[in-house]
């Protein structure tokens, strides 16, 4: 890969709790690699039960994978002094699809 900066990785919407993230930049070049190098165990998986009955208020996203079943409007509400757009997505297991 070439053409891309390492930041500090803060924020109220981070994709991940690592310190650092990857910056693409407009001429940023990544070349597919023939080995597996990147370990493939990083993720923690959660069960949708687990997610709906989580208490502790992560500061990175969660990552779901679901039946998306509706789409809100968008919506405009004040945080910390700033005006925040969002658009509420309902998302479905597949353990409560009937």
């Amino acid at each position: 890969m070439a053409y891309f900066t390492v930041v500090s990785n803060h924020g109220s919407y981070r994709a991940t709790s690592h310190e650092f993230k990857l910056v693409f930049l407009h001429q940023t070049t990544v070349v597919a690699v023939d080995e597996d190098v990147i370990p493939k165990t990083y993720f923690n998986m959660f069960s949708f039960s687990e997610l709906l009955n989580m208490t502790q208020d992560y500061d990175f996203l969660v990552d779901v994978i679901g039946f998306l079943t509706s789409v809100g409007e968008e919506k405009e509400y004040a945080k910390e002094g700033k005006f925040v757009k969002m658009i509420v997505l309902e998302l479905t297991s597949k353990e409560y699809v009937d």
